[in-house]
């Protein structure tokens, strides 16, 4: 892209309270996308008030043309040195010109304070938000307040489901733009393809947003139901043994617990080979209200490592997943039909194989971040 073109976008600064460094959802999230803006001549600056740890990787796959900003580290008195953080940054942004700040996420009385930054520092502002409002937290009507009124210096609104582009059109008078969920399909170049008996689950095993207690149940029923052994792995943080525990108790009270494997955390960059070498990936999300705003970003990474998927049909997936065409959905809350699909990847994997190669046409086609990126490029060019 030539010179004249980069000039003619804004700087962005992305505002985020979360540690990038991590292998979270959110981090994909971010990583694909500021990745995507700056291919597209865009200079983007990642600032993160989290507190990282001492020994934090900047993620490999993070573009070298991003800088990547943060406050402290981890220490004690981390409230104040929270604090501290967010000062900083205030009279950071105060110096900076011809800036567009884009915050991701909702965090409920800080976007007060994003958005008395934004307003007595003239800068457009562009929010990102992946899910319904205080969804998950005892504050809910208090957090809905807080939204209502920060979402009045908004100039921008992502989000990435039509389900909340209707929610939140009753708040904002802003464009809203649904940014579908993004991958980065060049992270699945170049694996081999050593496929093992392995099912593989990666995400958060804290909570049961993503139907683990069910997706336990239904392995047990499958296991129990062919001759051949096949792991299950979960793939995810593990460190903290008091939320970790009713997982480890289904897996005894089932039977399974010598045949389910809990990785613990893993680097980022081992991710797509983890994925790559099952024979299958699940996802056993039940029908809430979280599942019927966001939408899994996982399974944008299911689907580019071309292995076959098995997912509960619930909130916008089958808007893009097919039955049988570019993937197996189930019916959610039903161990044993999720059971039966899997069952019916494996009974017939050739099948399947094709089906899983139409995963990663469909991942290319529908999630790229390149793609998505176009879509708000032409708004990008009225804030200068």
């Amino acid at each position: 892209m030539d010179q004249n073109i980069k000039n003619s976008y804004s700087k962005i600064i992305y505002l985020t309270l979360h540690n990038i460094c991590k292998p979270t959802a959110m981090a994909n999230r971010t990583i694909t996308i500021v990745n995507a803006l700056v291919d597209m001549g865009i200079e983007v600056e990642i600032t993160t008030l989290a507190l990282l740890d001492s020994k934090f990787k900047r993620p490999l796959d993070l573009d070298e043309r991003i800088s990547l900003k943060f406050y402290s580290k981890k220490r004690k008195f981390k409230l104040v040195w929270y604090v501290i953080s967010i000062i900083r940054f205030i009279i950071d942004i105060s110096k900076k010109d011809n800036v567009i700040l884009y915050k991701y996420g909702y965090n409920g009385c800080f976007e007060l304070l994003v958005r008395f930054i934004c307003y007595v520092n003239k800068l457009s502002l562009i929010r990102e938000i992946t899910e319904y409002p205080g969804h998950n937290h005892k504050l809910k009507n208090f957090k809905t307040k807080c939204l209502r009124y920060s979402l009045k210096g908004t100039d921008l609104l992502f989000v990435i489901s039509h389900a909340l582009k209707n929610y939140f059109n009753h708040y904002i008078s802003a464009p809203i733009i649904v940014m579908k969920m993004t991958v980065d399909l060049k992270r699945f170049s170049n694996i081999p393809n050593t496929r093992k008996n392995i099912i593989s689950y990666c995400g958060n095993l804290y909570s049961d947003k993503d139907g683990l207690h069910n997706l336990l149940r239904a392995y047990s029923i499958f296991i129990k139901s062919t001759s051949e052994h096949y792991k299950l792995r979960l793939i995810g943080d593990i460190s903290n043994e008091s939320l970790i525990r009713p997982l480890k108790s289904i897996c005894e009270l089932e039977g399974i617990e010598d045949a389910v494997e809990f990785t613990g955390s893993v680097e980022r960059s081992e991710i797509p080979f983890l994925l790559s070498e099952s024979r299958m990936l699940v996802l056993c999300r039940p029908k809430n209200r979280q599942a019927e705003g966001g939408f899994p970003t996982k399974l944008g990474e299911y689907l580019a490592s071309e292995v076959p998927v098995v997912v509960t049909d619930v909130g916008e997936i089958s808007l893009f997943v097919k039955d049988g065409i570019n993937g197996f959905l189930a019916e959610n809350n039903q161990p044993t039909v999720f059971a039966k699909k899997m069952l019916e990847v494996i009974f017939d994997y050739d099948y399947a194989i094709e089906i899983g190669k139409n995963g990663k046409k469909l991942a290319a086609n529908q999630f790229s971040a390149e793609i998505e990126i176009n879509k708000v490029i032409p708004y990008l060019k009225n804030f200068r």
